[in-house]
Parts: structure tokens; C-alpha cells; sequence
């Protein structure tokens, strides 16, 4: 019994699986004040939407950047 090789559709979706989880990670550090973690967890997901060609991911991420930026007071909307 050997293991198959993931195809690439396979291994985009587990990416994006792995960009969700970095988001929600983000999410819990943002709701806690934990900027800088949360804005760690975001650039790594906006990273793999990049790079797998996910707009929706990277305009989601995006946001979340701003508005970590937005709380720390580094730009105003």
C-alpha cells in the first residue's frame, strides 16, 4: 500500500485549507490585541493565496491586514 502523490488541484485545496487555518489563527490573536501575532498569521495566509492564485483569499486577507493596521493607528480610513 503506498501513498499517492496529491495531484495539483490537491495540493491547492489543501494550501487554502492551510490559509484558512493561518486566517482563523489570526483571528483569535486580533480578538485578544495580539496585533503583531495576528498580523504574522495573515502575511503567511495572504502568502499562500498569492501563490496559489486565490483572489478572494487575498482580498479577504487584505482586509484583515488593514485592519490590524487600522487598530494599531498606523492609517485611518
Amino acid at each position: 500500500m503506498g501513498s499517492e502523490t496529491p495531484t495539483e488541484e490537491e495540493e491547492r485545496e489543501f494550501a487554502l485549507i492551510e490559509a484558512s487555518r493561518l486566517i482563523e489563527l489570526g483571528n483569535l490573536e486580533f480578538e485578544q490585541n495580539n496585533f503583531g501575532e495576528a498580523l504574522e498569521n495573515y502575511e503567511a495566509a495572504l502568502e499562500i493565496s498569492l501563490s496559489n492564485d486565490s483572489p478572494s483569499g487575498e482580498a479577504d486577507t487584505r482586509y484583515r491586514i488593514g485592519a490590524v493596521h487600522q487598530e494599531r493607528g498606523e492609517f485611518s480610513m
